[in-house]
């Protein structure tokens, strides 16, 4: 009896098997760069969208009472002290006709603020001891070692005002550069405001 030899038989070859599993890890491993690289962006836009968020509310706080800055003698200025990376300045942020003094500092990579109150209801107002710090950033960059707090006096042009001359500032330029890390992305986000000081006279715009 003769054996049928069957030219059709069901099935794969070994080669062809080979070839399918290998075109399968070629999808496969595309489809992961692919899936690894629009994940990586849309973690870097988040990043970048909270870090901004953060920031502008940061600057908001800040710039929302300096612009509430105000003299306690007359011809003084409204600062206490103005340093490149501290400042201490009189305002009435509670708004009861009494000013506190606020102050804000940068030490590593977090910005703090204190507030004193004044000890005495009518001028000359005498402060106490600040309360406890707040911390209002903690996301500052490291790398960013310049001014956040940059003076200038009613010059036109505006001029640099020098350290050690509280008495002469009208503007300040607040510069903040803050990150924020998303599953293993960080995004840097660097804002800056002008800020007139109200109380004062300045030609700033």
């Amino acid at each position: 009896m003769m054996r049928r030899r069957f030219r059709d038989d069901a099935g794969f070859t070994l080669t062809e098997l080979l070839v399918v599993t290998l075109l399968m890890g070629m999808v496969l491993g595309l489809v992961y760069v692919v899936m690894g690289a629009v994940s990586s962006t849309a973690d870097s836009l988040e990043a970048r969208t909270v870090a901004t968020e953060e920031n502008r509310q940061m600057m908001d706080q800040v710039t929302r009472e300096l612009r509430q800055a105000q003299e306690i003698v007359e011809g003084e200025g409204v600062f206490l002290r103005a340093q490149p990376r501290q400042c201490a300045f009189y305002a009435d942020v509670d708004h009861d006709g009494v000013p506190e003094l606020i102050e804000y500092r940068v030490q590593g990579q977090t910005l703090y603020r204190s507030e004193a109150r004044s000890q005495t209801a009518v001028p000359p107002y005498t402060f106490g001891q600040p309360g406890a710090e707040t911390v209002v950033a903690e996301s500052m960059s490291s790398g960013f070692t310049g001014n956040v707090f940059t003076y200038y006096d009613n010059e036109d042009p505006a001029g640099e005002v020098a350290s050690g001359h509280p008495e002469d500032v009208s503007a300040v330029k607040l510069r903040l550069v803050t990150g924020k890390t998303v599953n293993r992305k960080t995004a840097f986000v660097d804002l800056s405001t002008w800020v007139k000081i109200r109380s004062v006279h300045n030609t700033i715009d």
